[in-house]
C-alpha cells in the first residue's frame, strides 16, 4: 500500500492539472459561457466533478478590488500626503500596508525614502494607478486602487521663487517660439 501512494498522488495531480488547462483555453477563447470548476471529490459515484463559474467575492481580500478617483494637484501633493492623511487619517489604514504603481513599490513601511517627494516627482501624473495593498496579518482590507486625475489648485499669492519655477515649467525658454 504504502509504495503506491506517491503514484497515485502524482496521477491525481496531473488529471486534475491537465483538466484546469482545458478549462483555462476556454478562458483564452473568451468562452467563459463554457468554462467550469474542475475539482477532485470524495465520492464514490464520481472522483472529478465541476461547477459553473462563480463571479468574484466583492469582500474577498484575495480577489476583491476597491476602485476610486483621487482628485489631486500632482505638483504639490506628497506621498506623505496621501499616507498621512488620506490612508492613515481618513481610511483608517494601520502601519502594515505598501503603495506601488507601474513602476513598482513606492511606499511600504521599509521603503520610506519617497514620502517628501511630490506625485510629479514620482512620475505620478494624471489617468495613472495607484494600488495600496493592506499587509495587516490580523484584519486586512481588500486592494485599493486608486485613479489619478490631475487638478492644478491656483493660488493668489506666490513667493518670486515660487513664480519663476512655473513660468519656467510652463513657458519656453527661448522667446521666439511664441
Amino acid at each position: 500500500m504504502a509504495g503506491n501512494i506517491i503514484p497515485a498522488i502524482a496521477t491525481t495531480n496531473a488529471m486534475t492539472a491537465g483538466l484546469c488547462v482545458l478549462q483555462a483555453f476556454k478562458v483564452m477563447r473568451d468562452d467563459l459561457h463554457k468554462a467550469k470548476m474542475v475539482f477532485l471529490e470524495r465520492s464514490a459515484a464520481r472522483v472529478i466533478n465541476t461547477d459553473t463559474l462563480k463571479p468574484p467575492n466583492p469582500n474577498c481580500t484575495v480577489c476583491g478590488v476597491t476602485q476610486s478617483r483621487l482628485v489631486v494637484d500632482t505638483s504639490r501633493a506628497t506621498l506623505n500626503n496621501l499616507v498621512e492623511d488620506v490612508l492613515r487619517v481618513q481610511l483608517g489604514y494601520g502601519d502594515e500596508f505598501s503603495i506601488n504603481n507601474e513602476v513598482g513599490t513606492l511606499y511600504d513601511p521599509e521603503l520610506d525614502d519617497n514620502l517628501q517627494k511630490k506625485f510629479s516627482d514620482l512620475g505620478i501624473k494624471g489617468d495613472s494607478f495607484l494600488t495600496v495593498i493592506d499587509d495587516d496579518d490580523d484584519n486586512p482590507r481588500l486592494n485599493l486602487s486608486f485613479s489619478i486625475s490631475e487638478k492644478y489648485v491656483y493660488r493668489q499669492r506666490y513667493t518670486s521663487s515660487e513664480l519663476a519655477d512655473i513660468v519656467a515649467e510652463h513657458c519656453p525658454q527661448n522667446p521666439s517660439q511664441y
